[in-house]
């Protein structure tokens, strides 16, 4: 089998067993007891086992590809927000965490002075500009909101 292996360029998929138990051992430290963004995930390894995350060995496309289907049993994926997050098996989140977050007042109210500024209404991308030029620079992922028309069917 190895020799097809080589000869066709494809791999196993399959992640060995050494490598999940360090996976799970990273899940078990109570820093990552809420999980460990995919972002930070081949750094953290790196630096604990003192050797690089090479998924694509494997046969892995992207690290996305190597933990939904190298690492199941070992850790499990969650979606916190609009990032991916591995997380120990079995992990439970909290109650509070698929809640909207509450827009602050100033925002609403910066918002709807823009809105009866402008009566005849902006285009998504103009609305931005606008409001941050006007009020500074926002962070649309503290309200889990993937742009700013999204913020805005927020605000009643």
């Amino acid at each position: 089998i190895h020799k097809i292996e080589k000869m066709t360029g494809r791999k196993t998929r399959k992640v060995p067993e050494f490598m999940k138990k360090q996976v799970e051992l990273l899940m078990d430290m109570l820093m990552f007891e809420t999980g460990l963004f995919l972002t930070e995930f081949p750094q953290v390894y790196n630096q604990e086992f003192a050797y690089p995350l090479d998924y694509q060995c494997y046969g892995f496309h992207n690290l996305e590809d190597f933990c939904f289907h190298g690492l199941q049993g070992s850790a499990e994926m969650d979606l916190d927000g609009f990032s991916w997050k591995l997380v120990p098996v079995g992990y439970k989140r909290s109650s509070m965490s698929g809640q909207p977050t509450e827009i602050p007042p100033d925002v609403k109210q910066n918002i709807k002075k823009l809105l009866s500024e402008n009566p005849f209404g902006l285009s998504g991308p103009s609305f931005q500009r606008r409001y941050e030029s006007c009020f500074g620079q926002l962070n649309l992922r503290q309200w889990r909101c993937k742009d700013f028309v999204e913020l805005c069917c927020l605000v009643p």
